[in-house]
């Protein structure tokens, strides 16, 4: 799975975050594309999502197209 844009996380804990699958890229890898900011309350947006996006605690930044990792529903 690829990153549709650049993800910024404060490092210090894991995350996960909602992520909604987009397309393919050029080499036929998918696309996640993910909320900015993700809160425990934030529930509403899950039935329009296909899975979570982990993020490790020791990540500030990701870059647009970086990999990572994806826990579908």
């Amino acid at each position: 799975m690829v990153l549709q844009h650049t993800l910024h996380h404060k490092p210090g804990r894991c995350e996960l975050r909602l992520a909604r699958l987009t397309g393919f890229d050029s080499a036929g890898r998918e696309i996640a594309e993910f909320a900015e900011a993700t809160h425990s309350g934030r529930v509403s947006l899950l039935p329009e999502m296909d899975g979570l996006l982990f993020i490790p605690a020791d990540t500030e930044e990701l870059p647009c197209g970086a990999l990572v990792e994806f826990h579908p529903f």
